[in-house]
């Protein structure tokens, strides 16, 4: 069911009239991106024929669309589009900005020189404020957790120094659930990859990174560690199983095997200040070779092997999208190492922090378009019948 599920998803329909009422250019809405929110709902993040971000959500059960539906309908224009004509149910779409539980999202987006980037409906959106200048980014989420995030945003830029630079929180709203922060300059290691500077930008996103973990953890930092990491791939396994219970079949078996490895590995050396999401669209190399780090959204304190194996996986997965080339993915991976220099305590734990990575990737991608053959590679790299080379596919493993 997934597959046909995302098929029917990938470009939908809206009749000119629902186009008007959306406030959007007439013609089709392409699926960005789709996360299995519960067993029995899909988040999806369109792109409009103008460029403009809406969210919608896919539900099993109509009466559970019905009710979410009236709800929205209350702060803003939705639209519901059959699937399949209908055979595959309907897909809730809201107007940009509109959102029942992200009450400050619509305001802020509709402001002069905003622009939506993101929006994950009921759970967070990102909006970029270019005036008054200097340019800013707002982060909305529910209002009962605002005040928690820019806690934790505040403890980050507190961490920053001379090694990397982070956002400082310059507004908070928690009724309204948004929090606006600076501009972080630079452009990411992801753009970087494909080109001739990538293993500089690699080497001093490593240097960056031993930065953040050489120092002690914030107060109030939650710990995240081996049995927290299993229960995250296990979640998602769990979202998966409903829509398509073989491949959750397949990422379970693996997960038993990635469990014992990653709850073989014990406590850190020492517990470091986490990111917990770190990939390359979030390290920014500044013209002047300055780094900076953002969306510290899952601040936490565990092993610094987490960090940065998901780093060294998200630069596989760039070589398998396409995005650069596998020799240029390792080359960069193995910079990224040199910058870092992992104490031999750290690298004994990369594979294990890896493969539960790649598992965890498996799921995320298996509700974006176009991913099966990515879908595929990881969950073998999962299973540890693919061994990369160094400095050809990746430096792990």
């Amino acid at each position: 069911m997934r597959e046909a599920l995302l098929g029917a998803a990938d470009a939908l329909v809206v009749a000119p009239g629902q186009s008007a009422e959306l406030g959007l250019a007439e013609g089709p809405l392409a699926l960005r991106r789709a996360w299995p929110r519960v067993r029995d709902r899909l988040t999806l993040e369109y792109r409009a024929a103008d460029g403009a971000i809406l969210a919608g959500q896919w539900f099993a059960e109509r009466e559970a669309l019905d009710g979410v539906a009236r709800a929205t309908a209350r702060h803003g224009p939705v639209a519901r589009l059959a699937l399949d004509g209908g055979e595959l149910g309907e897909v809730l779409v809201a107007g940009v900005g509109v959102d029942r539980g992200l009450p400050g999202l619509r305001a802020i987006a509709a402001r002069d020189g905003a622009t939506l980037l993101a929006h994950r409906a009921e759970r967070r959106a990102v909006v970029r404020l270019a005036q008054p200048e200097p340019e800013r980014y707002a982060k909305v989420v529910a209002p009962a957790r605002a005040e928690a995030l820019a806690a934790a945003l505040g403890r980050v830029a507190e961490l920053a120094g001379a090694a990397f630079s982070a956002p400082e929180v310059l507004e908070v709203d928690s009724g309204a659930g948004v929090v606006v922060c600076s501009r972080v300059e630079g452009t990411a290691l992801h753009e970087s990859l494909a080109g001739d500077g990538a293993e500089v930008a690699a080497t001093r996103a490593g240097s960056a990174l031993v930065a953040l973990h050489a120092q002690d953890p914030p107060l109030g930092a939650s710990v995240h560690g081996a049995a927290e990491e299993a229960g995250v791939v296990e979640a998602w396994i769990d979202r998966v199983a409903a829509l398509d219970p073989v491949l959750a079949a397949r990422a379970s078996a693996v997960a038993a095997d990635v469990t014992r490895a990653v709850g073989g590995l014990g406590a850190p050396e020492r517990a470091v200040p986490l990111h917990r999401d770190l990939h390359d669209k979030q390290i920014l190399i500044g013209a002047e070779g300055s780094v900076g780090l953002i969306d510290f959204d899952t601040l936490a304190a565990g092993d610094p092997a987490l960090d940065l194996a998901n780093l060294l996986v998200h630069l596989e997965l760039r070589a398998l999208q396409g995005h650069c080339a596998a020799e240029s993915a390792g080359r960069a991976a193995a910079a990224l190492l040199e910058g870092y220099r992992p104490a031999r305590a750290v690298e004994a734990h990369l594979d294990a922090y890896a493969r539960a990575t790649r598992l965890r990737l498996v799921c995320v991608y298996a509700f974006r378009p176009r991913s099966e053959a990515v879908v595929e590679a990881m969950l073998d790299r999962a299973a540890d019948r693919h061994r990369p080379r160094p400095c050809k596919d990746c430096a792990i493993g």
